[in-house]
């Protein structure tokens, strides 16, 4: 994959941003897909040693790993480095007025299980009931083991129980001040990060999708 827009994947080496400057380093491979030390540099426009310092720390972490070497240079063929895709795990969820939808992704954000219900004006007790029913079996069904899960990604529209709509029920009123957390407290204790659908769905596009490509852009 070719990296159009390099200045938004820009370390800095200014002292006390190693996190930052792993985060981006980590991303520019993701985005990469596989690239070498020497191209992580050019990208980022962090300096040679601390490259070096930030890709060792993502291989000891288990977050990357070498696979292989790039032939057709004079001298020692540079190292590949790739993201690990079972690093880690987390689980998705959708919370929309017609149906729910939950996911199970690696680090790669491939998609290893999924169960959705349709279903119209889910009420919170139906998302948390779906939930404990689904996730142990996803789970399974992916041979994933649930200590390597971080944490639960939930996207809804806000405002789910004020907006006026046809046909919505009186008990819609539930998601009015509905803490989210407790909805996917069991059977798992997780992080949960709540965000707005559509707000979701850009920052996965800009991850992920076409907007990989561009330092700015509408999603409709």
């Amino acid at each position: 994959m070719t990296l159009q827009t390099p200045p938004r994947l820009s370390g800095t080496n200014l002292e006390r941003a190693a996190d930052h400057n792993q985060r981006v380093t980590l991303h520019a491979i993701r985005l990469g897909g596989s690239l070498t030390r020497i191209d992580l540099a050019r990208i980022t426009g962090l300096t040679g040693p601390a490259i070096a310092n930030i890709t060792r720390r993502l291989l000891q972490e288990g977050m990357i790993e070498e696979a292989g070497q790039r032939r057709g240079g004079r001298g020692q063929p540079p190292t590949k480095l790739v993201v690990r895709a079972d690093a880690c795990y987390s689980i998705g969820v959708n919370i929309d007025r017609d149906h729910i939808t939950i996911v199970l992704v690696d680090f790669l954000a491939q998609i290893l299980a999924r169960k959705s219900l349709e279903i119209s004006f889910a009420l919170p007790d139906d998302v948390r009931d779906l939930f404990r029913r689904s996730v142990r079996v996803m789970l399974k069904s992916a041979k994933v083991d649930p200590a390597k899960l971080v944490g639960i990604g939930v996207a809804r529209p806000d405002d789910l129980a004020l907006v006026a709509m046809p046909g919505r029920p009186a008990a819609y009123a539930a998601w009015d001040g509905i803490d989210m957390a407790t909805l996917f407290d069991k059977p798992l204790s997780l992080p949960v990060f709540v965000e707005n659908d559509a707000a979701a769905a850009a920052m996965g596009e800009m991850q992920l999708g076409f907007g990989q490509n561009y330092s700015s852009f509408f999603y409709i």
